[in-house]
């Protein structure tokens, strides 16, 4: 399936324009629509000027200028192994002229590897052409059957064949992956609808490893398209894994090329699931294939108001495992499994996805007794009988901390093995914080999630305040101001001191420079300013300090 661009100029990329939409925290059936028949401009990102051909320890790489209509300029991004060369060899996909000299189609000529900007002549006009390269980090390319991203982007359930090769020589010791074969399409909800560099699940045919993080079949890759410094994510994910929250996503950061174009920054890691390196508990899924086959397992879904599942046979032990988001109501309509608790609360059942009735009918009685104990009075200690409290009360902190726009609305996990293992519900994993730490703009009712003071998660502004129940509860926050003096403090102030968030910084700086690059008129519609990310960054800090001092006031003295 491989496929060299040569000299024939194609054009890939629809983008999303969602011109006008308010931007909302909380999305209809309609406005989606609404906003889905917006998109479809095309992005005259074309082959039609240089094109860069090499290969890195075997593997074939290729990509071609992008060309920015509105400021008529080119962008040739590149990864930084080609700095290193001793010069760049970039092939004209058209007659040109370069230092007043004749370059014909499929001709070389040769430039300095450095970051550059070159004037060429084409068709009689400057063509001014930008050269960039990323930062010292993992380069995965892709590509796909047909040249399908355009499809891809613009409906969720459209899958792609891609062909993978990926290099990791990021000074971790040089990891290379190629022929690797799967399927991918976007996933996201909110960014799924509002952004054009999307996020994707990658899934390869046979269980693979990305930079020792685990390997597996399933692998998402983040765009965190709202995130100007690209390091929320990353943030959480490292805080999580630090105090201990079990099966917190490990995920690196790489630079992403499709088909010959680059797609920008990403972070790929896990996704959340059961499974080895995921969320290790029992599979039930799993047992429910063994028990009715995997076809009759899904022949007879029922759906009812508050519960949705199989007419299907369940195995002997039902009590576990369990993955459960809270959710908003209209995502878990579009899923197969889940209830609706008596307060209102959507739950989604993410594993087994396939849930039987009984199986449905136990974890929402098992969730409605917690619910019910949380409506019980402060000093009540009921509530300790259904959950680990120390896994709730760190995933809290952290929710607090971070002051993330989603809690209490979205993304918010938990999960139960089976009672051999434990009883009780557990806390995560953490997920989906590229909207917060300062990030999360003003919302609808007032609240401004930008300022760094006032409590937020255990605030009441939302239909179902899960966190501010279990705030209520005496012992519960007693437990979560330990945890934060004992364990959240310690680690953020490790992270600050020895200014590991700096390192993680220029680590990625050139690579954030190229998205914003790649990405500049959609960013810009979005943001509404041109992109400044040093700016961005000292925000994003300055909020992070100014964050934990008010917590410190709040939860140490």
């Amino acid at each position: 399936m491989r496929r060299y661009l040569g000299v024939v100029g194609f054009s890939l990329l629809l983008v999303f324009v969602l011109a006008g939409v308010e931007k909302l925290e909380r999305r209809t059936d309609d406005e989606a629509a609404q906003s889905s028949s917006q998109q479809g401009q095309q992005y005259d990102n074309l082959y039609d000027l240089v094109y860069v051909s090499e290969e890195i320890d075997g593997l074939h790489f290729e990509t071609g200028a992008l060309h920015n209509e509105e400021k008529d300029v080119y962008y040739l991004f590149l990864p930084w192994w080609l700095e290193e060369s001793e010069s760049l060899t970039v092939y004209a996909a058209q007659d040109l002229v370069w230092n007043d000299c004749a370059v014909s189609v499929g001709e070389t000529f040769e430039l300095k590897p450095e970051r550059q900007e070159i004037v060429l002549q084409k068709d009689g006009n400057p063509a001014h052409l930008y050269v960039f390269f990323s930062s010292k980090i993992p380069t995965l390319w892709m590509e796909t059957d047909g040249n399908v991203m355009a499809e891809v982007h613009t409906d969720k359930e459209y899958v792609a064949d891609v062909q993978m090769s990926f290099w990791n020589g990021s000074g971790k010791g040089v990891e290379i992956i190629d022929g690797m074969e799967g399927t991918l399409h976007c996933r996201g909800n909110v960014s799924f609808v509002r952004t054009s560099k999307k996020s994707y699940l990658l899934e390869t045919d046979q269980a693979v490893e990305f930079m020792k993080l685990g390997k597996n079949e399933k692998w998402v890759l983040t765009s965190n398209s709202f995130d100007e410094t690209m390091l929320r994510n990353y943030l959480t994910f490292q805080i999580a894994q630090r105090v201990d929250l079990e099966f917190a996503p490990e995920a690196e950061f790489v630079d992403l090329y499709v088909d010959g174009k680059y797609f920008g920054l990403y972070l790929i890691g896990d996704k959340v699931e059961c499974g080895p390196d995921r969320v290790e508990i029992e599979d039930l899924e799993k047992e429910n294939e063994e028990e009715n086959g995997e076809e009759l397992l899904k022949r007879y879904p029922y759906v009812e108001e508050t519960k949705k599942g199989f007419r299907a046979k369940s195995p002997q032990d039902i009590s576990g495992g369990y993955l459960l988001e809270l959710d908003l109501q209209e995502r878990w309509e579009e899923e197969v499994s889940g209830f609706i608790s008596q307060k209102g609360q959507p739950v989604v059942i993410h594993e087994p996805k396939h849930a039987t009735v009984n199986e449905v009918d136990y974890i929402s009685d098992l969730y409605q007794q917690l619910e019910d104990a949380l409506q019980e009075e402060a000093n009540s200690r009921t509530y300790e009988r259904y959950i680990d409290v120390e896994s709730f009360a760190l995933k809290y902190i952290i929710e607090e901390l971070s002051k993330n726009r989603d809690a209490n609305i979205t993304s918010q996990y938990l999960y139960k093995d089976t009672d051999l293992i434990d009883t009780k519900f557990f806390a995560g994993p953490v997920w989906d914080y590229d909207r917060s730490w300062g990030n999360g703009g003003p919302r609808n009712d007032g609240i401004d999630l930008s300022t760094p003071v006032e409590f937020y998660a255990k605030g009441y502004q939302d239909p179902h305040p899960f966190w501010a129940w279990l705030c209520e509860k005496e012992s519960f926050y007693k437990v979560v101001k330990e945890l934060y003096r004992d364990r959240i403090t310690p680690v953020l102030e490790g992270i600050l001191k020895t200014d590991e968030l700096g390192e993680w910084r220029e680590k990625i700086a050139a690579s954030v420079e190229m998205d914003g690059r790649r990405w500049e008129r959609e960013y810009l519609e979005d943001r509404g300013t041109e992109p400044d990310y040093d700016m961005a960054y000292q925000n994003f800090y300055d909020f992070i300090i100014e964050r934990k001092a008010f917590l410190d006031q709040e939860w140490c003295e």
